[in-house]
């Protein structure tokens, strides 16, 4: 609401109001490399980070906030890279803090019997989301549960719903997501072990915020209207959606 007042407080009559809109507040985000915004060099490289400052608000940093043993130097760049889009206003999703999968785990974890996993599973989130607090406005917490088990199967399911406990208390501000794919495609018994995971952190009270659906999208493509109806089921769950991973690939 905008109100025209003169020195006096009056009301201006017939006052002409210009609104330019500045920035989006729907999502409009990319995959983009930590090298490509605080290291890479050259024309490609300047017209890249030109692009994704003219079309995007929010990015993911693609790999490099996964769980794996950094390299030297590694560290630096990626909070260059942060500082690169917080001098831009873009918003920054972190992907992913444990993937249920052992071969996702960084090859010293891998090896590692029940407790010590769960200890090096608490202390990557406590130690990665604390490092970045205020930096990521989101975390993927867990991705990809409802296939990728061999985690939780291992340290008990009741990490799966902790797991969000020490992400919160790291980072009180950060929104937390659980992400998976295969949603938005005709695939009930997938979407079913799916929602069965959402229902698991839900009913033990994890704090939840965000469903991050991938769009990962094939031919024959899902109709618009059945798109808008798997939606408004995840919808139902009362949290936010985001659509995380939607790339189109089409034969031919």
């Amino acid at each position: 609401t905008i109100k025209v007042v003169d020195a006096a407080g009056q009301p201006v009559p017939n006052a002409k109001v210009h609104v330019a809109q500045q920035r989006h507040l729907f999502r409009f985000g990319s995959a983009v490399p930590a090298v490509m915004l605080a290291a890479a060099q050259g024309p490609d490289a300047d017209r890249f980070r030109a692009q994704v400052e003219r079309f995007y608000n929010t990015v993911t940093l693609e790999n490099d906030l996964k769980w794996h043993d950094l390299r030297p130097g590694e560290q630096a760049m990626i909070d260059k890279a942060l500082e690169w889009c917080r001098q831009r206003g873009i918003q920054v999703r972190g992907h992913n803090l444990v993937w249920g999968s052992f071969q996702y785990l960084p090859k010293s974890v891998q090896v590692l019997d029940k407790e010590p996993l769960l200890a090096a599973i608490d202390q990557r989130v406590d130690d990665t989301v604390a490092r970045y607090r205020g930096r990521c406005y989101l975390w993927d917490v867990v991705n990809e549960a409802a296939t990728n088990t061999e985690v939780w199967n291992k340290v008990g399911w009741e990490a799966f719903a902790d797991v969000y406990r020490h992400a919160h208390a790291a980072d009180p501000n950060a929104l937390l997501c659980y992400n998976d794919y295969g949603i938005l495609t005709d695939n009930p018994g997938h979407r079913a072990n799916v929602a069965k995971r959402i229902h698991y952190l839900i009913d033990h009270k994890a704090p939840l915020d965000v469903l991050g659906i991938q769009g990962h999208m094939g031919t024959p493509l899902v109709p618009i209207d059945r798109v808008l109806a798997l939606l408004d089921e995840w919808a139902a769950f009362g949290k936010r959606l985001e659509i995380t991973e939607f790339d189109v690939g089409c034969a031919d």
